[in-house]
């Protein structure tokens, strides 16, 4: 009887199939570090955002408690029988009523609540695709879904890009308001509540495009053999 005949080592795994899986990994890794930045710099420019809005109505509040014939309108002026002969200063600045102020700050106060509403849903949304099923997003299988993690992420982009070119367009009219009737405004924060805003939106690009890009082109499958 002949003796058995010993059965070789299984081959060792190609150089190639190694390559993928670094790639793979390095991939996942990017793709949640960016996902995790993004999240910390919405969230940060959300909260800068809310005492952003406190210190429009600190400003506010002063604003009105200075000398009426200060910031009359020219309706108002003409009511109460006040001649305005030189509506505009030699510095450009114009006699303008609080409440279209007020308006202005609710404005941006409103256009922060929807961001903080979209980027809650965005994450909750993502985070249960992302975590809450056995497949990864990179599956052939699970394009449509990472799509709108994608789609979503670019339109966060735009809305933190929005808000923050919003924020910065108030920081003139804030600075002046200080000079003139030194309210004690916190331009800091209002500088860094845009900051954060634009780097937001740089985050939510970044975002957008490594979900474009994660994929995986081949899919391993796994062979059992009976018994």
């Amino acid at each position: 009887m002949a003796p058995p005949e010993m059965i070789p080592d299984a081959p060792a795994p190609a150089k190639k199939g190694w390559r993928l899986r670094c790639r793979k990994v390095a991939m996942k890794t990017l793709m949640w570090s960016i996902y995790s930045g993004g999240a910390v710099f919405a969230g940060i420019f959300v909260i800068l955002c809310f005492f952003t809005w406190q210190e429009f109505k600190k400003l506010e509040d002063k604003l009105r408690g200075v000398d009426p014939t200060v910031d009359a309108t020219f309706d108002g002026a003409a009511s109460r029988n006040v001649t305005i002969t030189h509506p505009v200063t030699a510095d450009g600045s114009i006699l303008v009523n609080i409440n279209a102020l007020a308006s202005l700050f609710e404005g941006a106060a409103i256009n922060a609540a929807i961001l903080l509403f979209s980027v809650c849903f965005f994450y909750a949304l993502s985070a249960s695709l992302l975590m809450c099923t056995c497949t990864t997003l990179a599956h052939p299988a699970r394009k449509f879904y990472r799509g709108l993690c994608c789609g979503g992420s670019f339109w966060l982009m735009f809305q933190s890009l929005n808000s923050a070119i919003q924020f910065q367009s108030y920081q003139a009219l804030t600075s002046s308001l200080s000079k003139k009737y030194d309210p004690g405004f916190n331009q800091d924060i209002l500088v860094s509540c845009f900051s954060f805003g634009y780097m937001a939106a740089i985050a939510f690009l970044a975002q957008s495009i490594a979900f474009w890009f994660w994929r995986d082109k081949t899919v391993s499958t796994v062979h059992v053999g009976p018994g």
